[in-house]
């Protein structure tokens, strides 16, 4: 199995791992139920907070939706912000 390293993958993943669907994702965290299904699909990019409030509602770490260069390659001040949200 190839590994997951998209943002999308990886949400979808903690997602099936917490046996929510699609629908109990977007209601809790205000994300439309077609933007919500665009993203995963990849066609459409998600932004760091939406991706901080998926991971809240999944009760998951933020960097673990991330890809893993996002954050290896982030610099000093971004690594503040992601330190932040994922708080």
């Amino acid at each position: 199995m190839a590994p997951t390293n998209t943002a999308a993958e990886r949400i979808d993943k903690a997602r099936l791992k917490a046996d929510r669907s699609q629908r109990w994702l977007s209601n809790q965290t205000g994300i439309s139920l077609s933007s919500l299904g665009r993203k995963l699909n990849g066609h459409a990019d998600f932004y760091l907070d939406e991706v901080a409030k998926i991971a809240r509602a999944l009760n998951v770490p933020t960097s673990s939706l991330l890809p893993p260069d996002f954050t290896a390659e982030a610099e000093p001040a971004e690594r503040r912000i992601l330190a932040g949200i994922a708080a």
